[in-house]
């Protein structure tokens, strides 16, 4: 069973608008396991609890077709981690975390959402 989830860019708009309104659809289905942490990685300076604040005001706007209960849930189960997913050294850190997880037996899963374009690219 996943006891961690680790969202990279989890304040980014894939995240906010589909994947965090998705686990509170599943908390309200009772299908989250209770245990489960959604570590999430963004490039902000920030803490949990404003990671928490923020997400919980997201989850308002994109979940509001499910239960505050279930809304407040999942916001109270983030805990932030920063790094930057353009940084060899950011995510090896992040993916250091996962290893050591499942190596404890607290089994570990990332998402991540697709990479921005590049900027300049010109196609034919």
């Amino acid at each position: 069973m996943i006891r961690r989830f680790v969202v990279l860019g989890a304040t980014r708009d894939l995240a906010s608008r589909h994947l965090l309104p998705a686990l509170a659809r599943l908390h309200e289905a009772g299908k989250l396991p209770a245990e489960l942490r959604i570590v999430g990685a963004v490039l902000e300076d920030w803490d949990t609890a404003t990671l928490r604040a923020h997400m919980t005001e997201r989850l308002a706007r994109h979940a509001a077709g499910t239960e505050p209960a279930s809304r407040h849930a999942v916001a109270s189960r983030l805990e932030y981690q920063r790094a930057d997913a353009s940084d060899p050294a950011d995510m090896a850190r992040v993916l250091d975390d996962v290893a050591c997880w499942r190596r404890a037996g607290t089994a570990a899963a990332a998402a991540a959402p697709p990479p921005p374009p590049v900027v300049g690219l010109r196609c034919p």
